[in-house]
């Protein structure tokens, strides 16, 4: 009889601790890309326009709860730097609120945001101008024209890329956010 007590109380806080509480997800289309839910790590952009470094504490009535970790270097008195950490008061914010999360980094990034182009077209330009000028020869004549103008466009390649390429995904057309509640109430 004692042992069915206490295997029925074992259940019962078992399930009762597991219960997270309800989630926030971050879609595009029909595939979750992100998902909030309590004792989570998230990083997003609210619709004041700060960003928030947080840990989740809780997600319930449409709401998440968090308190943001702010960690930075201060200068001791003997002259090196040493990390401080201060942590706010609870938050809560609508899921509503929102409007970006960060862009996971992938393989071959610098390509994809231009840099590569930037520094290949750009170290080409500079390196056959100290060159021209070295062996003094026209920079823009005939014969070195061709590669300066393929260089030039390279670097105009790189230079678009970054410009249309964002470091985070906006809550817009393609991605939304949906609210998942878990708790039968």
């Amino acid at each position: 009889m004692k042992v069915t007590a206490l295997l029925i109380l074992l259940f019962i806080s078992v399930s009762a601790s597991a219960q997270k509480g309800d989630m926030v997800l971050i879609k595009k289309g029909n595939k979750t890309i992100k998902l909030l839910m309590p004792g989570s790590l998230a990083v997003f952009q609210t619709v004041d326009g700060n960003w928030y470094n947080s840990r989740i504490e809780q997600v319930a009535n449409d709401s998440i709860f968090f308190k943001e970790v702010i960690v930075r270097q201060v200068p001791t008195p003997w002259g090196v730097s040493k990390l401080d950490t201060m942590t706010t008061y609870l938050r809560g914010i609508s899921y509503k609120d929102i409007t970006a999360i960060p862009r996971h980094k992938n393989s071959f990034g610098f390509i994809r945001n231009g840099t590569l182009f930037i520094l290949a077209g750009g170290g080409y330009i500079v390196l056959n101008l100290i060159n021209a000028a070295y062996l003094k020869y026209p920079p823009f004549g005939n014969d070195n024209l061709p590669g300066l103008l393929t260089a030039t466009g390279i670097f105009a390649t790189g230079y678009v890329l970054n410009k249309l390429h964002k470091p985070y995904l906006k809550i817009e057309k393609k991605y939304r956010v949906e609210y998942v509640p878990m708790r039968t109430r």
